[in-house]
């Protein structure tokens, strides 16, 4: 990489939705940031018109996805008759190119990212290749308007299996400490965004993990009377999934596993500052080596890019009841989400043959890279079904 990455294109559109929709959808507009800063909402009698923003060719994966998360039916307007600009409210951006304004070379001040990072009070950007190299007047500009300690370029995005974020420091922290404590959603997570990933992107799958046991409840219960479950987190970062979803259940208890020993040091430390000790189990090693088989009621594999090689593993760590697995992975669009999960009972099926798997849910988290998706499985695996005589 050279970090000279060129920012994708994006399109101006208007999502009409009725008001009693109103608010699920700028919910979920909100946690994948979406909005377009520069116009307002607008109203009528019967609707409501938000302005957004999003990258040219995912209009229509983008809407059927927020349709069935908000289950409200979105009409797409290509017209800002319904939103208009905020005249008289300057945003973050109309600031930076204020202070911009005669320091760059002329028409590079539409080149300026129109999005950004805040990691605590630490901010992430990516800049366009025709301004890389005014990068320390841009990050400066940003860093005053947005008042945040220090600036990072986001150069290369995510690497290798320790999920390793590959930036490029252009602005550090005056203290030298890039250590940050960034809140979401009531979760305090401790994290040094140079050495560890945290993509504030994926808010909507951290909120959504608090409520997966009440969308997705062991069926076992009533059969076992179980009242609490044990959950694999099988990489747990810095406790992306692990903390909401301990929050959400007094009687959870979750193994979390994480490979990469800075991010595991994290995770200690936020399961101490968030005060889930007796809740949660932080496990340093790989997860296919480091977890007890036939024990959990509940996997968690947030993982993207190449997840599904660890499925057989994930089977085997179910108890002979069966339970949940939540597999993310990223897939080409002509596989999408039935092609993800035929590999993925195909998989299961080997691991336990007396088993019934299917899928209760499956989304398109959002788009990963040019003709590839980050999708999500919620996968039932129910116990052998040989065993006793009858069902589990």
């Amino acid at each position: 990489m050279d970090g000279k990455q060129e920012c994708p294109k994006v399109q101006r559109i208007t999502l009409k939705v009725s008001k009693e929709s109103a608010e699920d959808l700028r919910r979920h507009l909100l946690s994948d940031l979406l909005f377009d800063p520069r116009r307002s909402i607008g109203r009528d009698d019967g609707y409501v018109y938000f302005p957004v923003r999003v990258p040219e060719g995912d209009t229509d994966d983008l809407v059927a996805d927020l349709e069935r998360r908000s289950e409200a039916f979105v009409e797409v307007l290509h017209d800002d008759d319904m939103t208009s600009s905020r005249i008289g409210v300057e945003s973050p951006l109309r600031k930076v190119e204020g202070l911009l304004s005669g320091s760059l070379p002329k028409g590079s001040l539409g080149r300026l990212p129109d999005r950004w990072e805040m990691i605590g009070d630490a901010l992430v950007l990516r800049l366009d290749r025709g301004i890389y190299e005014h990068r320390r007047t841009v990050c400066e500009a940003y860093r005053e308007v947005l008042r945040a300690r220090y600036v990072l370029l986001d150069t290369g995005g995510i690497r290798g299996e320790m999920r390793e974020p590959d930036v490029e420091t252009v602005i550090p922290p005056e203290d030298g400490i890039f250590d940050v404590r960034h809140v979401e959603n009531g979760i305090r997570y401790h994290l040094d965004p140079t050495r560890v990933m945290f993509s504030s992107g994926n808010n909507h799958e951290r909120m959504r993990a608090a409520e997966l046991l009440k969308l997705f409840p062991l069926f076992s219960d009533a059969v076992n009377g179980r009242a609490s479950e044990i959950v694999y987190d099988m990489f747990s970062g810095i406790g992306y999934f692990t903390l909401p979803l301990a929050r959400s259940d007094p009687g959870i208890r979750i193994i979390s596993c994480e490979k990469n020993p800075v991010s595991h040091g994290y995770l200690h430390r936020n399961i101490m500052e968030n005060k889930m000790e007796n809740k949660v189990v932080p496990v340093l090693g790989d997860c296919r080596t480091s977890l007890p088989e036939g024990i959990a009621n509940r996997i968690l594999m947030g993982y993207v890019g190449g997840t599904i090689g660890y499925l057989n593993r994930a089977a085997s760590y179910l108890s002979p009841d069966g339970g949940w697995i939540h597999l993310h992975d990223t897939v080409p669009v002509e596989v999408g989400i039935e092609g993800l999960f035929e590999r993925a009972s195909t998989i299961i099926n080997g691991s336990r043959p007396n088993s019934r798997v299917s899928l209760e849910e499956g989304r398109r988290v959002k788009s990963f890279a040019p003709m590839i998706d980050h999708v999500a499985l919620d996968i039932r695996i129910e116990g052998d079904a040989s065993r006793n005589g009858k069902p589990i």
